[in-house]
């Protein structure tokens, strides 16, 4: 007889934290929870959102990576510090 193991899928999310509304931080991990818990230690902000939940890392960190590349160009207008328009940014926002 044959035993199956349990597969487990690991999900990868892309997440931001936040101070004041403005972002701080972008990142991706498996293990979200974990993750906080060591931002709690090092970082300052206020909120986090999860942008977006991939299959393998390699997206989750392509995603990551165009997040802070958008952030960086925009990362002096007031407009940028709002939550709403890095959720909105083009390919990123959550679909109900």
């Amino acid at each position: 007889m044959k035993v199956k193991k349990k597969v487990e899928v690991k999900n990868y999310d892309v997440y931001l934290l936040f101070k004041k509304g403005k972002p701080v931080y972008v990142g991706c991990s498996c293990n979200l929870n974990r993750r906080l818990s060591r931002h709690k230690l090092t970082k300052d902000f206020d909120s986090s959102y999860i942008l977006k939940s991939y299959k393998t890392r390699k997206e989750a960190l392509i995603a990551e990576n165009s997040i802070i590349r958008f952030i960086s160009l925009f990362g002096g207008k007031e407009w940028l510090n709002s939550k709403d328009i890095i959720l909105q940014y083009d390919g990123l926002m959550i679909k109900d």
